[in-house]
């Protein structure tokens, strides 16, 4: 019996735990909870629930000749969450948030099926905040996958079962030892597209193997709504979801990649 049989992946027909599309945007959503008419409107047929955004900052004053304080800033209207649900759980997240250092409107599923429709529907809800804002103007693009298996064996998770130990991302020292925590991040190029490649392996207490795999494409400045007329957004999405796939291909054992349905 190979190792591999102790491999169980989180889903029946691949391992997905959750899919997530991001665009990053130059300037911060401007006035998040306006988009709140969109439960009963554009986007009430996907999402049944709407919550608003806090933000809050802590920054340490130094005055001269006075002790240090601590200032809190908050922001209650500093993005907004869209939340759907399938048989009574949460399935899927839209939101868009003004983080200090970044601005973003991002889709989660927890309940991926297909490529094709995960990326349809982002752009259906796209379209819908566009509707609202015209005025949105994307940076970069990103995909990003949590992929999960359970190790079922008694004895110790053995990483070999899981990885091929000879592959271009971990080096030896990862396969030895008691490996809990392991990240890489890289810069490449593939097909003309320049990714920023970050990958992190980490083994939680219940034997949970997670692959969280997020690749970034930056690009030059653009209006989101001339940005999802062309065909840049769906060239460069689709390459990030191929190089995601292929990577995956690429690290896993032949016979746990033939149980996700990869070859």
């Amino acid at each position: 019996m190979s190792a591999t049989e102790f491999v169980i992946p989180c889903n029946s027909e691949h391992s997905i735990k959750e899919a997530v599309i991001s665009i990053f945007l130059v300037n911060p959503i401007v006035k998040p909870a306006r988009f709140e008419k969109l439960i009963s409107s554009g986007l009430s047929d996907s999402f049944q629930q709407f919550q608003k955004v806090a933000n809050v900052q802590f920054q340490v004053q130094n005055k001269q000749g006075e002790a240090p304080s601590l200032v809190t800033n908050q922001s209650n209207d500093a993005g907004f969450v869209f939340i759907g649900f399938e048989n009574g759980k949460q399935s899927k997240i839209l939101q868009g948030k003004n983080e200090p250092d970044r601005t973003f409107i991002s889709y989660h599923s927890t309940n991926y099926k297909r490529w094709a429709d995960f990326y349809s529907d982002y752009i259906k809800y796209l379209n819908a905040i566009i509707k609202e804002d015209r005025g949105l103007f994307v940076s970069a693009i990103s995909v990003h996958y949590v992929d999960q298996f359970k190790w079922v064996g008694e004895d110790k998770i053995d990483l070999t079962a899981v990885f091929k130990s000879q592959n271009e991302y971990f080096p030896n020292v990862f396969f030895k030892g008691d490996t809990r925590n392991y990240l890489i991040l890289t810069e490449m190029e593939k097909n003309s597209v320049h990714f920023l490649n970050r990958i992190e392996v980490f083994i939680d207490e219940q034997k949970n193997i997670v692959i969280s795999h997020n690749i970034v494409s930056q690009i030059n400045i653009e209006n989101l709504e001339s940005l999802l007329e062309g065909t840049l957004f769906k060239d460069i999405l689709q390459a990030e979801h191929d190089f995601s796939k292929q990577l995956l291909s690429d690290i896993l054992v032949d016979e746990l990649a033939a149980k996700i349905k990869l070859k």
